[in-house]
């Protein structure tokens, strides 16, 4: 029994003393990078549906901005290993929020979307992959079925790093990640355009034996109204919503057919 659990009464059971040493927390970080990237070596063919809303704050930080340019896409998606993607779009939409009204956006405008998808997220944590340079501290233990989740909080060691403090939710029963939550605050990359970079919300979900993204809320806010001067479009703040769902994982690969070929016709 895990005396660190406030059981029930209804849960609680006599008493069976088993001697063993307890994981170490870094220990748990360490066994799920190693299920994470064994996990990653399993899937060969996924298919998804990815959602992506990216907003562009103008003319302030966030709820002060003067107007938000908003891009949605979604997209039918299939990869095969090693470098095969294929792209159906289900709908694209691009619109101007300003004074609570809705504005179409200009044909003539010029593209300032900016291109995230599930492999730029499809890797384990990178800030963990320096492991030793953190600090780890079991802020709760909950019992969820027949699992054990930890929520962790981890701190950088260095004060000087580009690197990310936060939260973790871990499975210690399988030795998955389950969520993170991170902010990297000012110790951001490229900090003369870069003002800080946070929240970030990872989430995954299990398709089969298997774990893929599910969801990613990331917020940035930027340095770059003095270029305002070239275009009325440079964002202050840029929110991204990622939404992945209808997962196949290793399923028979199905090429998009792109329509009848000259002898079907």
């Amino acid at each position: 029994m895990e005396d660190t659990l406030d059981l029930t009464d209804e849960l609680k059971i006599d008493p069976l003393e088993i001697r063993a040493d307890r994981l170490r927390i870094a220990e748990i970080v360490r066994r799920c990078i190693e299920r994470e990237e064994e996990q990653q070596k399993q899937i060969e063919t996924h298919v998804y549906t990815q959602y992506i809303k990216t907003v562009l704050h103008v003319g302030g930080y966030a709820e002060e901005a003067d107007k938000l340019l908003v891009l949605e896409e979604v997209d039918r998606v299939r990869t095969k290993k090693p470098d095969t993607a294929e792209v159906v779009p289900l709908r694209h939409d691009r619109y101007i929020l300003e004074n609570g009204e809705r504005k179409e956006w200009d044909e003539e405008d010029e593209d300032v979307a900016m291109a995230v998808h599930y492999d730029d997220f499809d890797k384990l944590p990178f800030y963990l992959e320096g492991r030793d340079d953190y600090d780890f501290d079991i802020l709760d233990r909950t019992v969820v079925g027949d699992r054990v989740v930890y929520k962790v909080h981890l701190e950088p060691k260095s004060d000087f790093e580009i690197a990310p403090s936060g939260t973790i939710w871990v499975d210690t029963s399988r030795f998955q990640f389950l969520r993170e939550e991170f902010d990297f605050g000012d110790r951001v990359p490229l900090p003369m355009i870069v003002k800080s970079i946070g929240p970030v919300i990872r989430e995954r979900e299990r398709v089969g034996d298997l774990w893929v993204w599910k969801r990613l809320l990331l917020r940035a806010d930027l340095r770059m109204g003095w270029l305002r001067v070239l275009s009325d479009k440079i964002p202050d703040t840029v929110e991204f919503v990622l939404l992945f769902t209808d997962h196949e994982v290793n399923q028979d690969w199905l090429p998009v057919h792109k329509g009848p070929s000259a002898e079907e016709e």
